[in-house]
């Protein structure tokens, strides 16, 4: 079992972080917050590797893709957003409100919870 460093502690957003995720590399952590943005950090040296933008508004969770080359974004910007992990860009936008969105693993199906509902799409 690995030990853990002691912590340390850096400003990572302007706003409050919202949610995070470590990719399948273990390499990477994404994080997304209220200043509309998704940031990839450089686990091993701890550094800013992309900053995403494109939301208008609070980004309030991601998800990856089970071979974590895409992630998805769900915003306040009543948007949900694909993005390639390889090279940052937007590859897809749905304009529906949604808290979190999630990608089935045949990519078949985009499902997208607004308490109380749920949004499925094929």
């Amino acid at each position: 079992m690995n030990t853990l460093e002691a912590p340390i502690i850096f400003k990572a957003h302007e706003s409050h972080i919202n949610d995070l995720k470590f990719p399948p590399d273990g390499q990477t952590l994404l994080t997304v917050g209220m200043d509309n943005t998704i940031k990839l950090w450089s686990v091993p040296d701890r550094t800013l590797m992309r900053t995403l933008s494109g939301h208008e508004k609070s980004v309030n969770n991601l998800s990856l893709t089970l071979d974590g080359t895409r992630l998805i974004t769900a915003s306040s910007d009543n948007t949900i957003r694909m993005w390639n992990m390889n090279t940052g860009s937007e590859s897809r936008q749905f304009d529906v409100k949604g808290n979190h969105a999630r990608l089935s693993p045949d990519d078949s199906c985009l499902a997208v919870v607004n308490n109380p509902s749920l949004t499925h799409s094929r």
